[in-house]
């Protein structure tokens, strides 16, 4: 495999650079994997609260900024629309990962696609219960 220039100088004189080569398909195994339960997280919700939801076109593209929006009387928004770039790098990224062929992935890019994954990892947990809170105070009040 050529050495890219876009690894760092340090990576390339270390075994580090060897290390990383060896991991980065798994590695991208499990970014694909991160995108697609976000991915069916975001369509259960749209199906939920929507009622109405079509897979065509842009399907994956319009889920993301559907998700990110408050809609008043349905439902609040899941994240913080401040997310959606890194949302869509994950998508972009597992679009590439799904339909490439034989794919090199660059380490540097997988270095940046992780910190990606591993916050939005972090962050969906607060975003369910802040969802979640979010829509119990929108119920209206049982009468028991």
């Amino acid at each position: 495999m050529p050495r890219s220039s876009h690894e760092p100088r340090a990576w390339r004189s270390s075994g580090l650079m060897k290390c990383i080569r060896a991991i980065s398909k798994p590695c991208g195994f499990e970014l694909n994997r991160v995108y697609n339960v976000l991915e069916k997280a975001f369509e259960r919700l749209a199906e939920a609260f929507e009622n109405n939801f079509e897979k065509r076109g842009d399907y994956h593209e319009r889920l993301v900024q559907r998700l990110a929006l408050d809609i008043p009387g349905v439902r609040p928004a899941f994240f913080p629309a401040e997310e959606r770039p890194r949302i869509r790098e994950l998508k972009s990224f597992r679009h590439l990962f799904r339909h490439a062929y034989d794919l090199e992935l660059r380490a540097d890019r997988l270095v940046e696609l992780v910190e990606i994954g591993q916050h939005i990892a972090q962050a969906f947990p607060s975003w369910c219960d802040k969802f979640v809170a979010a829509v119990r105070t929108q119920l209206p009040e049982s009468s028991d």
